[in-house]
Parts: structure tokens; C-alpha cells; sequence
């Protein structure tokens, strides 16, 4: 799956350990949309995907409807990889104000960022 550019993973009761896993891949290089609505990803899966530096060609991520939280907010932010990244959707995460000010200050994605649901 190298050539792989879209990832519809809405709704497949992934949680932290799946998403641990998925976070090790490093051959989806042209991945460019990913989508892991109504998922039970958590902090720790959050902390593993934000890890990811070979999703480079990453424009659009959902997370949607998880229970990432603040923290896993924070960690997402700390991204510097995903420099093409125009769409984020963490709509209904509990991640608060200081994960949402994260977010904000990351500078990677200020270039190119368009759209933001928290």
C-alpha cells in the first residue's frame, strides 16, 4: 500500500493500541487525508500519532469524536512534520482551552493551516 493516499478509518472502535500501531507506519508517504472519526483514540494513541515524521504529504486529518484530551492536544501540536497539513478536525475531544493554545502556536502548521474544528 505505497501508493496509499486516503485512509477512511471512521467508526472501526480503534483505541490507543491500534492507533500505536498505525502511528509505526512509515511507507505511506504520499498519505495525504486521514480519518479517524467516532474512534476511542485516546491521549496515549494521540502521543503516538503526533510522532509520525513521514506523513509529510499530510493535508487533512480527523479525529473527531475521540477522547484525546488536552494532553493528546499538546502532543499533536509539537507536529513538525505534517508541513502540508490544511484541515484539522478535533471537534468533540474534550481537549480544553490549553490544548486548543497549543495547537495554535504550533508554527509548521500556521503556513498552510486553513481550516481548524476544535
Amino acid at each position: 500500500m505505497d501508493n496509499l493516499k486516503v485512509l477512511d478509518l471512521c467508526r472501526k472502535k480503534i483505541e490507543d493500541e491500534g492507533a500505536k500501531a498505525l502511528a509505526q507506519n512509515a511507507s505511506w508517504i504520499k498519505l495525504l487525508q486521514f480519518d479517524f472519526l467516532k474512534n476511542n483514540i485516546g491521549t496515549e494513541g494521540m502521543k503516538a500519532l503526533a510522532q509520525n515524521a513521514s506523513w509529510i504529504k499530510l493535508s487533512a486529518f480527523s479525529l473527531s469524536f475521540n477522547h484525546i484530551g488536552g494532553e493528546g492536544a499538546k502532543a499533536l501540536a509539537q507536529n513538525n512534520s505534517w508541513i502540508n497539513l490544511s484541515w484539522l478536525n478535533l471537534t468533540d475531544n474534550n481537549r480544553g482551552l490549553r490544548g486548543i493554545m497549543a495547537l495554535e502556536q504550533n508554527k509548521t502548521w500556521k503556513k498552510g493551516l486553513e481550516i481548524l474544528s476544535v
